[in-house]
């Protein structure tokens, strides 16, 4: 049942085409287990991805609620440049959708 609910609320967001260029890299989602939390997996994996891919620009979705994965993107160098307020917050557990992107240069 509740993974019915909550594809009822996702299916849109999962299922429509990205409106980002071939230069850009949408990263759909982050996550390490929570005993390896707090020990820098997730540092690692997303410097390995900005330095060991050919894309210019980074994007990805953050809730206001993940306040670690923001310090941690925003560490990295990403920056927020949208912030949408959520449907039904309560139901979800968050507030806004945070969109945060990064722009390699040329010396990485």
């Amino acid at each position: 049942m509740k993974g019915s609910l909550v594809y009822l609320f996702m299916k849109d967001a999962f299922n429509k085409k990205l409106p980002y260029g071939d230069d850009t890299c949408y990263i759909e989602c982050v996550a390490t287990k929570m005993d390896a939390r707090g020990k820098g997996v997730s540092t690692a994996l997303m410097k390995n991805i900005l330095k060991k891919t050919d894309y210019q620009r980074f994007i990805l979705e953050v809730t206001d609620a993940n306040e670690a994965a923001r310090h941690i993107y925003k560490k990295l160098g990403f920056r927020e440049y949208e912030k949408i307020k959520e449907r039904f917050p309560k139901l979800k557990g968050f507030n806004y959708r945070i969109y945060m992107d990064y722009f390699k240069t040329k010396n990485q």
